[in-house]
C-alpha cells in the first residue's frame, strides 16, 4: 500500500506540474482516439499488451470514455503461458481540458478472466503441489492518466490502475473444485502509443 500511494502521488504531481506548464487548450481536437499498449500488466495477468478506444464526451474536453482489453501473459512450474484478459469500460475526469500534457483521474469496473496456476505447499510433507484453475475476478479501479499529445493525431503515455477485487473465483481444472477468495486487489499499468482523430 506503501508503494501505491507514493506512485499514486508522483503521478498526480506529474500531471499538475505537467499541465501547469502546457497552458495552451485544444478543444477543437479530435474526439476519439484509439491506442495500443505495447506494455500492460495486471495482477494475476502477468505482462502482456492491450488495446483501447476513448472518446471524448463534451465540446471542453473534460470527460471522456474509455474501453480498454488487456491481454496478460505469465508463465507456469512447466514453463507454460497462463493466460489472462481483462476488460475495464471506465470515465475520465481532464481538470484542466485537452492540452499538449494531460492529466486525468477516473474509475473504471474490471472483469479479469484466464487461467492460473496455484502452488500448494503441504505442511505435513513440505512438498509443493501445482494445481491449473480457471479464475475470474471483479472490481473497481481507480485510475491515473498522464498522456503526451506530440501532434493532433500521435499521443502516448501512461496510466496506473489500484482498487478492489470484490468477486475473485477460481475452478480447479481438474477437479472442478471451486475456491472463492473473498475480497483482495487489482492493480494495473499500462505504457500506449495512439492515434486521434
Amino acid at each position: 500500500m506503501k508503494l501505491l500511494k507514493i506512485v499514486s502521488l508522483g503521478l498526480l504531481a506529474t500531471g499538475l506540474s505537467f499541465s501547469s506548464f502546457a497552458q495552451n487548450k485544444h478543444e477543437n481536437w479530435g474526439r476519439n482516439n484509439i491506442k495500443f499498449y505495447p506494455l500492460s500488466t495486471f495482477t494475476y495477468g502477468g505482462v502482456g499488451f492491450g488495446v483501447a478506444y476513448e472518446r471524448i464526451m463534451d465540446q471542453k474536453g473534460l470527460v471522456g470514455v474509455q474501453l480498454p482489453l488487456h491481454l496478460g501473459l505469465s508463465t507456469d512450474f512447466s514453463n507454460d503461458y497462463d493466460a489472462t484478459i481483462m476488460f475495464n469500460p471506465g470515465v475520465k475526469i481532464y481538470p484542466w481540458g485537452q492540452r499538449k500534457v494531460t492529466y486525468a483521474l477516473g474509475t473504471s469496473i474490471f472483469f479479469n478472466s484466464g487461467n492460473f496456476t496455484r502452488s500448494n505447499w503441504d505442511y505435513q510433507t513440505g512438498l509443493v503441489t501445482y494445481s491449473k484453475s480457471n479464475r475470474f475476478s471483479t472490481g473497481l479501479l481507480i485510475n491515473q492518466y498522464l498522456q503526451f499529445n506530440i501532434t493532433e493525431n500521435i499521443n502516448l503515455g501512461f496510466e496506473f490502475g489500484a482498487g478492489p477485487s470484490y468477486i475473485n473465483r477460481e475452478k480447479d481444472k481438474f477437479t472442478g473444485q471451486v475456491f472463492s477468495d473473498g475480497i483482495d486487489g487489482m492493480v494495473n499499468f499500462g505504457f500506449h502509443f495512439g492515434y486521434r482523430f
